[in-house]
C-alpha cells in the first residue's frame, strides 16, 4: 500500500525523501518522469557476454530479444509436443493394423465379461442361500 503518484513522480524509491522525487509540485499531468524513463530503456546498458546478445545493448533490444527467444523455444516445444502426439496416434493405428486388435473393442469385450461374472456371482449366491433354506426346512 503505497501511493502510485510516487511511482509517476519518482519518488517510489524514497517516498520520504523530497529531495528524491522529480515532481515535486505534484502537478497531475507530471510526463517529465515517465519520458525519461521511456529513453532511459533506449540508453545501451552493460550485458552479460555469455548472453550472446553482445556487450551492450539497450533494455528495450533486450528485452525483445529475450521474449524472441522465449517465443521461439515456445514454438519448438509445441511443434515437438504435435509430433509426438501424431507418431503415438500412427504407431496405435499401425499396432491395431498389424496385431489386428483394437484396443476399444477389446476394453468393450473385458466390460462384458467383468458384467457377466458379476451376474453369475450373484446367480451363485441366490441359488446357495435357497439351498441353505431348503437344507435348513429338511432338517
Amino acid at each position: 500500500g503505497g501511493n502510485v503518484n510516487l511511482l509517476r513522480d519518482g519518488g517510489i524509491g524514497a517516498p520520504g525523501d523530497a529531495d528524491y522525487r522529480s515532481n515535486s509540485s505534484n502537478l497531475s499531468g507530471f510526463t517529465a518522469r515517465l519520458n525519461l524513463l521511456a529513453q532511459a530503456t533506449d540508453q545501451p546498458v552493460a550485458v552479460d557476454p555469455n548472453e550472446g546478445l553482445g556487450n551492450s545493448r539497450s533494455v528495450a533490444d533486450f528485452s525483445a530479444r529475450a521474449f524472441g527467444v522465449i517465443e521461439e523455444t515456445r514454438r519448438n516445444v509445441t511443434d515437438r509436443a504435435e509430433f509426438s502426439f501424431i507418431v503415438l496416434q500412427r504407431s496405435t493405428t499401425s499396432l491395431a493394423a498389424e496385431t489386428g486388435v483394437s484396443l476399444d473393442a477389446e476394453m468393450a469385450r473385458l466390460l462384458e465379461l467383468e458384467r457377466s461374472y458379476s451376474a453369475s456371482a450373484k446367480i451363485i449366491s441366490v441359488v446357495d442361500a435357497m439351498y441353505e433354506s431348503l437344507l435348513s426346512a429338511v432338517r
